[in-house]
């Protein structure tokens, strides 16, 4: 039986990369770049409506809309730093390693908080139906704002523990390059 990943042409080309050549990688010049910055720019500005609703109507503020607004400003920040990084990093930049990790770790930062701000919602969500002569008495500012709390550290220690590890899922975007012939170079 023949091994595929013995030679390294077989690898070369049955290995596809997220990183395109560097020689084609012209910010705007693909059309799930621009789609990316489209998303980017409805999730600032829906997000940005939807906090300043929050902010300006006080009938909004009401421990439900607390949720809602923790998520509005995890995709606020998503849509306004974590998809260029993501962008960014796709197209190969930054070059060094460990700028590279950092801004993926950061994308993970804001994708977590985003995720678990919306299982808190969900979790209140779930609560008030179940629950819903008992909603009002047991979950309070102070317990909302524990559990929000919760949903925004666990991200964060994900985060710390995220570039420990060498072979992390992401740092293959840091790692892999594509050489000016097309071949892929490990770093």
């Amino acid at each position: 039986m023949d091994n595929q990943y013995n030679s390294e042409d077989n690898f070369s080309n049955s290995f596809t990369s997220p990183v395109p050549p560097e020689n084609d990688a012209k910010l705007g010049k693909t059309p799930y770049f621009v789609a990316e910055i489209c998303l980017a720019v409805i999730a600032v500005v829906g997000n940005t409506l939807t906090l300043s609703a929050f902010i300006f109507n006080k009938k909004l503020r009401t421990i439900s809309h607390l949720y809602i607004g923790s998520l509005a400003i995890s995709d606020f920040s998503m849509g306004l730093l974590g998809i260029p990084i993501i962008q960014l990093a796709l197209v190969g930049l930054p070059k060094n390693y460990a700028l590279c990790m950092a801004c993926l770790t950061f994308f993970l930062l804001l994708d977590f908080c985003s995720i678990y701000s919306l299982l808190a919602l969900t979790f209140d969500r779930y609560y008030a139906v179940c629950w819903p002569l008992h909603y009002n008495a047991h979950m309070t500012w102070s317990r909302a704002g524990i559990i929000l709390g919760i949903a925004w550290l666990i991200p964060f220690i994900f985060a710390l523990i995220m570039p420990l590890g060498k072979y992390a899922s992401l740092s293959f975007y840091c790692a892999v390059r594509r050489t000016n012939n097309n071949k892929i170079q490990v770093i």
